[in-house]
């Protein structure tokens, strides 16, 4: 995961907290002897590293693309 393309918004990172989440709440009613935190961080971690895997990899955004663009007042 560390040649990860430089991109605005990672999609990933939101579906693995989503998934995290997920384990969390079902943590928290289906087995309270579970901490809801460990638990959600644990599958939100394993959930952001397969995605980062199995999804195809999107080109880069070019650095001046990312950046924004400096404007001379004349």
């Amino acid at each position: 995961m560390d040649r990860r393309p430089t991109k605005a918004v990672r999609p990933t990172a939101f579906g693995a907290w989503a998934v995290g989440a997920g384990a969390a709440a079902i943590a928290h009613w289906h087995a309270p002897q579970l901490s809801d935190a460990v638990t959600g961080l644990v599958v939100a971690v394993v959930a952001h590293a397969t995605l980062e895997r199995l999804l195809p990899r999107e080109p880069a955004l070019p650095a001046a693309a990312s950046e924004p663009r400096a404007t001379s007042a004349i």
